[in-house]
């Protein structure tokens, strides 16, 4: 929605599993990494939905099934939640919760003339940022988990906010020509941690807080970099003919799942840290998008 990737996603019902094949050769259980499933919005079967999957390929579940347009979901750090943003009626977009099996869905945002997007848990899961755009313009907002205390973040301009895993600090992109910022999590001391001529998005923090995964490259040939939190040391570690985007770590920080767009659709795919063993994650290649991973029960 934010940018150039399509929004996607969908609302609840009870949860329709569909336990599939498991992709081959993804190297999680093997490697002992890869810990937890991911979650993700897709149209896999017409209308965009939003799914979750264990890390084998297995276990295949639509969590969602309306006809509006639901995505980025987003899982809660104790793994019992997701939030996403939801196309209504009287608003663009707004900001909803629900259960990790599809269920209480909850409204929490609802201004009207807003799009609000990209939601994400505060470490402790007392707090969710988010994107509001208004008039084209791009701002970073908090709220309380339960969609009370809704306010600006210290006037923050930008979108795709993501807390530090010690919650002391908060990356985020600007809009339209993407920088990756870092800012205290109340919104103080902004720094810039790239300067280039091209989009720089979708920052993710490794799990120990010393690097940040993001999005960097012009239109169609965006690639994925790593840089450290300081800002020093950026590194590209994917070098495809395609377009990839929004990187997120695994919570072991053993692996990095992306979206890449190729053979006309955008798909996920899984690598190491480096960038090596590159692998094809989902049984299906049907615009698959905005992934979050979620904390397995044994990291609950």
């Amino acid at each position: 929605m934010l940018i150039r990737s399509s929004t996607v996603g969908v609302l609840v019902c009870s949860a329709l599993a569909l336990v599939v094949a498991p992709a081959s050769g993804i190297g999680c259980e093997s490697s002992g990494g890869c810990d937890g499933v991911v979650v993700f919005s897709s149209a896999h079967e017409g209308n965009p939905e939003i799914y979750l999957m264990h890390l084998d390929g297995t276990g295949l579940t639509r969590l969602t099934q309306r006809d509006n347009r639901d995505g980025y979901p987003v899982c809660s750090p104790d793994g019992m939640k997701i939030a996403f943003y939801a196309y209504e009626d009287s608003t663009p977009s707004s900001i909803n919760v629900m259960d990790i099996d599809g269920g209480n869905r909850t409204r929490l945002t609802n201004e009207a003339g807003a799009r609000d997007a990209s939601p994400v848990w505060s470490s402790d899961g007392s707090s969710i940022a988010f994107t509001r755009v208004r008039n084209d313009k791009y701002n970073l907002w908090i709220m309380d988990a339960d969609g009370g205390n809704q306010r600006p973040l210290a006037g923050l301009e930008g979108f795709a906010p993501q807390w530090s895993p010690d919650g002391s600090l908060l990356a985020f992109s600007t809009h339209p020509l993407g920088e990756i910022f870092v800012a205290n999590a109340d919104g103080t001391s902004v720094r810039k941690l790239t300067d280039n001529d091209v989009d720089d998005m979708w920052p993710s923090w490794s799990p120990d807080g010393a690097k940040i995964a993001y999005m960097s490259g012009e239109q169609k040939r965006h690639q994925i970099w790593v840089i450290n939190a300081d800002g020093s040391g950026a590194k590209q570690i994917t070098f495809n003919q395609h377009d990839d985007w929004r990187p997120r770590w695994s919570p072991d920080g053993s692996k990095i799942v992306f979206n890449s767009f190729r053979d006309d659709t955008v798909g996920l795919y899984i690598m190491n840290p480096d960038g090596s063993e590159e692998r094809h994650l989902t049984p299906f290649s049907d615009y698959v998008m905005q992934v979050s991973w979620c904390p397995s029960p044994n990291h609950r």
